[in-house]
């Protein structure tokens, strides 16, 4: 087994901006609530033996409540973007009883021109990861609906706002661990990087858009009158400029969609939130933003 110590301190290491466990409150796919556990980022710093330890949450049918560690890197060095790039991380067990999964140091290294995240892990359980963007991670309150499953009824959810990047991550074991300490080496690819420079693009759309429809203080909660398809190209032209032919789709929940075009598309970031009507009404919709190229 490879000495863990030796193998993670290099003096090119970029140690993680913060560690979180986040706890998410999901049933029936939809999100509830995302809520801080523990700032762990002192714990993972060192290779000391003090760990972080996330547990296995078992649910009932149609619940996914879920412990998680979000390790948040500087995205600038890896890519030159102002953002995070974010490994979630979280474990499951085919057994009755919950399993664990413990990180004790970590880095996110750079070889040649490849990197990837360099753990300390134990677990007696299936580690799962995920690799996020965010330019500006933080909770976030916002009313939202989820019609997929039947609710239309905005409610308000506290988020965790960062974006899933596609793509499968290389280095995850696809067997159960075996309870010991091993290192792990979880790669970040080309494709990511790609990925995040495109979410980087859509989040700044978005953060234009709110800034242009919503009202002081209502993030997220868009006038309905005041959204139309010229204003989404207006407001893609002036933010994206010659950068790329970013595209919009917002999907209302009565079933009418504003689109910046004619065509349909495979989002790289998608936000829920809600439309006011003239009546003082909230109505749920969901966003679509996509970044062609750059």
């Amino acid at each position: 087994m490879p000495n863990c110590a030796t193998d993670i301190a290099q003096s090119q290491d970029l140690l993680p901006e913060k560690a979180l466990v986040v706890l998410t409150r999901e049933s029936m796919g939809c999100i509830n609530s995302q809520t801080l556990v523990q700032d762990a980022s002192a714990l993972v710093a060192h290779d000391d033996g003090k760990a972080v330890t996330i547990r296995e949450i078992k649910n009932p049918e149609d619940v996914s409540n879920r412990n998680e560690l979000y390790l948040l890197f500087s995205a600038r060095q890896a890519s030159q973007l102002p953002g995070f790039l974010i490994l979630k991380l979280g474990c499951d067990s085919d057994q009755s009883a919950a399993a664990s999964l413990s990180i004790d140091h970590v880095v996110l290294r750079r070889r040649d021109n490849e990197w990837g995240v360099v753990l300390k892990a134990k677990s007696d359980g299936f580690a799962r990861a995920q690799m996020l963007y965010s330019r500006s991670p933080e909770f976030t309150t916002a009313w939202l609906t989820y019609p997929e499953a039947g609710v239309r009824e905005p409610m308000q959810v506290t988020f965790y706002r960062a974006y899933p990047l596609e793509g499968e991550l290389s280095g995850v074991p696809s067997q159960k661990l075996n309870g010991k300490w091993q290192t792990l080496e979880i790669a970040v690819n080309h494709f990511s990087f790609e990925q995040a420079r495109f979410v980087d693009l859509c989040e700044q759309l978005l953060e234009g858009m709110d800034e242009s429809f919503a009202p002081p203080e209502e993030h997220l909660i868009w006038p309905r009158e005041n959204v139309q398809a010229e204003g989404l190209r207006s407001l893609i032209r002036t933010i994206a400029g010659g950068q790329s032919p970013a595209q919009a789709i917002l999907k209302l929940d009565d079933g009418s969609v504003i689109q910046t075009n004619g065509d349909n598309f495979v989002p790289h970031l998608r936000q829920k939130l809600v439309l006011r009507r003239e009546d003082g009404k909230l109505m749920g919709a969901e966003l679509w933003l996509r970044a062609d190229s750059l």
